[in-house]
């Protein structure tokens, strides 16, 4: 028999039957049985059998032009608030076409009752000329995988198109001063989901529990050092850091002309735990910048219809 293997150029993701668009890479998805294991009397072999399935998690990487539905996914699942009772998290079933680069199918991975365990919101640096994507990782109840035959993928779906550059951005937090940040390193937030082993079930149910928000790490000029400096020797110094000395703020993702808002991070009780010089060398002569850690206690996702 003749077999020929095939080199994957398009990712395209389907979730709850619509076609959302290509997605920039995909990672994971592989099924794996464990093993148990149990003693037998005196006989020195150790009797085994396969005991449940895991899934391992599907990493994708996508930018700002994708369907609606995988923005709303997202806002879902990491929109945590004091205020909210219960997080309104939910599980999406879907699949992953893996194409060649004559967008015939080759392979498909089928997920069911998935929730997004991970986003990670790329580095955004002012002096990057670079594109940009978010990370999302997906944890599946179910996963199965499919050959397929070269069939022609569906069209997507058009969706504009909006190319998302790490230089575009802008943060504010509470009356500091902010225009001149120039850098925000990676973050991811998580959510942790829990297993439930149901009787004679090899694939165990799976519910969502806390969320893990993150530290954040901002870069910013020293020639606005002196209003965070002093924030950070009344919060961390002097120790006046109850709820109303924290400061809320917000993260705006902007498109490639630096004017539309595709999507807004919103932060709240935040405080600050680090302020120190960032290193940088004198020959160079290059500005010289302060880096600020602050923890966040609360976090928001709202995505802009009209820029994605």
């Amino acid at each position: 028999m003749n077999t020929r293997t095939f080199a994957a150029g398009r990712f395209a993701l389907f979730v709850d039957g619509e076609a959302l668009g290509f997605v920039k890479s995909v990672a994971g998805g592989n099924t794996k049985g464990e093993v148990a294991t149990k003693r037998t009397g005196p006989n020195k072999v150790i009797k085994k059998h396969l005991a449940t399935i895991k899934h391992e998690e599907i990493t994708v990487e996508c930018g700002m032009g994708m369907g609606r539905p995988v923005y709303d996914w997202i806002q879902s699942s990491f929109t945590v608030s004091s205020k909210t009772k219960a997080r309104p998290s939910r599980t999406r079933s879907g699949m992953i076409i893996h194409a060649d680069f004559d967008y015939k199918e080759r392979r498909a991975t089928l997920f069911s009752d998935a929730y997004i365990t991970a986003l990670t919101i790329p580095a955004l640096d002012g002096s990057s000329k670079d594109p940009v994507y978010l990370s999302v990782r997906l944890n599946p109840t179910r996963l199965r995988h499919e050959k397929r035959n070269g069939e022609r993928l569906t069209p997507m779906k058009d969706t504009k198109k909006q190319k998302w550059l790490a230089s575009a951005f802008a943060f504010e937090i509470g009356d500091l001063p902010c225009e001149r940040v120039t850098k925000i390193d990676s973050f991811t937030i998580k959510q942790q989901v829990v297993t439930d082993p149901a009787g004679k079930r090899h694939e165990p149910t799976k519910h969502p529990s806390h969320l893990e928000v993150p530290n954040i790490k901002v870069t910013f000029s020293a020639r606005d050092a002196a209003p965070w400096e002093d924030w950070f020797n009344s919060f961390v110094i002097e120790g006046k850091c109850a709820d109303d000395d924290e400061l809320n703020g917000q993260i705006t993702l902007l498109g490639p002309n630096h004017k539309d808002e595709l999507a807004r991070i919103t932060l709240r009780h935040v405080g600050i735990i680090s302020l120190q010089p960032a290193k940088y060398h004198a020959k160079k002569g290059t500005v010289t910048k302060m880096v600020a850690e602050l923890y966040v206690e609360e976090i928001k996702f709202a995505f802009n219809q009209a820029g994605i």
